[in-house]
């Protein structure tokens, strides 16, 4: 088989280019100081620019809901922009956390009514985007002991993916972690996987997912979700019965008992590493 690739044409947006999505005939560009781009692509030999939105930060990543652009921001950390009319994209809202009011948004994905923001510093945030011009945050995850910036106690999400009730988590110095979501208001750490290098990004895709490793090109790692308990966890059980006679007086008393699996398999995810593609 041959495959043969020859470039339409090439569009420079004169900045960097973090994040890249799709709809119809148009493609939108985070595009660092440049904010949000947007290119008529009906044509994809001549790719036109024909509105763009920056107030001042820095864009980072990007994700679309309708006519709604999703914005992660160096100033305000999240922007909702219309895009009803792409010509003329305008400020809908903005989020920006009453708390960490210094935190950037680096990375976003979306599902339903929810926004998973990945946060310079700070970790994962959880928004409520229901009321459009009042997104708010819901819960907040952050793996270390205290999110408090200084060097070794960061937790920089570059990289964020949903599947299911399953959020994954790419943190630059700390690796992977796998959230439990079902509930949003309480996400539940159910793995981690850590990475020699920095890790910028995940995907996945059936049972493997892909990370983008700074200095390994590309890890792929098997996932495996167990049923139930997992291997090597405690489980409580009543075994039996216990009757005691005294002094005429019959008492039955229930037997609690702990017993654990054989396997000595402890994580209720077992991640392992397939392959690495190095650059």
């Amino acid at each position: 088989m041959t495959i043969s690739l020859r470039c339409g044409q090439h569009y420079n947006t004169t900045g960097a280019v973090s994040a890249l999505t799709l709809q119809e005939d148009y493609a939108y560009f985070a595009a660092d100081r440049n904010g949000l781009v947007i290119v008529n692509i009906s044509d994809p030999t001549q790719p036109v620019e024909v509105g763009c939105f920056n107030d001042g930060g820095s864009a980072w990543d990007l994700a679309l809901k309708g006519s709604l652009a999703f914005v992660t921001d160096s100033e305000t950390t999240l922007e909702i922009i219309n895009i009803t009319n792409p010509q003329n994209p305008v400020k809908v809202s903005h989020f920006e956390d009453e708390v960490y009011d210094d935190m950037r948004g680096l990375s976003i994905i979306l599902n339903g009514s929810f926004a998973y923001l990945g946060t310079s510093h700070y970790g994962l945030f959880i928004l409520n985007i229901v009321d459009i011009a009042h997104p708010v945050r819901i819960s907040h995850y952050f793996g270390g002991t205290m999110p408090i910036r200084d060097e070794g106690n960061d937790e920089i999400v570059r990289g964020v993916f949903i599947s299911e009730q399953y959020v994954f988590e790419a943190a630059v110095y700390n690796g992977l972690y796998i959230l439990d979501v079902s509930n949003p208001s309480v996400p539940i750490l159910l793995g981690q996987y850590t990475t020699i290098n920095f890790l910028y990004g995940v995907f996945l895709h059936e049972t493997y997912l892909y990370l983008q490793d700074e200095g390994g090109g590309i890890l792929i790692l098997n996932l495996t979700f167990y049923s139930g308990n997992p291997p090597g966890s405690y489980t409580g059980l009543i075994l039996t019965l216990i009757i005691v006679p005294i002094v005429g007086v019959v008492i039955i008393l229930p037997l609690f008992l702990k017993y654990k699996r054989k396997k000595k398999m402890e994580k209720m995810i077992n991640l392992f590493r397939t392959e690495n593609t190095k650059k």
